[in-house]
Parts: C-alpha cells; structure tokens; sequence
C-alpha cells in the first residue's frame, strides 16, 4: 500500500458516530419486535429471552470496562510518547518536506526522486566529516569487549528440564 494512503488513513481516523449507533439499536429493535409477531409467547422463551437479555447486557458492560481500560493505555502512552517536543520536532520536519517537494517541483523532480539522490550524498559528505575530524583528533574506536563462554557445561546449563 502506498505510504500517503496510510499516512491519509492514520490523519483521518473514522469513528462511529452517534447517529450510526442510534441507527444500528433501532434496526436490531425493529427486527427483534417483527420476530415477536411470528412467534406465540411462552414461559420458556420469555425465560429465554431474560437469559439472552442479561448475558448480552451484562457482556457489553464487561467489554466497555475493558474497552475504556485499553483506550486509557492507549492515552497514558500516546501521552508519554507524544510530548510538545516530539510534535514541534514533527513540525520541523513536515517544514523540511515541505520545503523539498518545493524545490523538487522547480526542479521537475518527485520528493521521492531528490530524496533518492540526496541521501546517499549526504551520507557521503558527513561519512567523510567524521573520518577526517576522527584521524585530525586521533580518535580510535575502542574495541568490543566480548567474554569467552565458559568452557565446562553441564547437561542442565544447556536444556530446559521436561514439563510432565
């Protein structure tokens, strides 16, 4: 899928709305009052029914708690992860964007294009950057430290034991 189209969708998400709730409660209440003509009542169904009534009453407000449980995980992590700065460091880039699709358009580019021919330039010029301040500054990378694994190893060490 194309990535405008998600990013499309992510921007402009569809909730159910109060009218289409009100439409789908009073389509079930219309179909299940047509079914009450056609069948003659007695003890047994109207028992029946009060089951039916309860568990599904019963079962939409265990959903909800757990529904609003999920949405309040949701909130508490969009809260941690989405911060005044993260949004203004958004801002920056959508202007940078911005910014390129405008040069690409005099230029006669797409954004995807010039962002194909940039990056491995830029990746270039600050690779060799770093290179030449690393060897100005006589700076070595340390080597990884790596511990040798031991060399005895008992049968335990080395399989889960079997669950009866």
């Amino acid at each position: 899928m194309d990535d405008s189209t998600d990013y499309e969708k992510l921007s402009d998400i569809k909730f159910v709305t109060g009218r289409q709730m009100l439409i789908l409660i009073v389509s079930i209440a219309l179909f299940l009052q047509s079914f009450s003509y056609f069948v003659t009542p007695t003890a047994w169904i109207n028992w029946q029914l009060l089951v039916f009534i309860t568990s599904t009453n019963l079962g939409a407000v265990i959903l909800a708690i757990l529904a609003q449980n999920s949405a309040d995980d949701i909130a508490a992590t969009q809260r941690r992860l989405f911060t005044p700065s993260f949004y203004r460091s958004m801002n920056a880039l959508s202007k940078l964007h911005s910014l390129i699709e405008k040069e690409a358009e005099k230029q006669g580019h797409s954004v995807d294009e010039e962002i194909e021919d940039l990056a491995p330039k830029i990746y270039g010029l600050f690779r060799a950057y770093l290179d030449v301040e690393a060897s100005n500054k006589k700076i070595i990378p340390p080597d990884p430290l790596v511990e040798k694994p031991p060399t005895d190893y008992e049968v335990e060490d080395l399989f889960l034991p079997k669950e009866e």
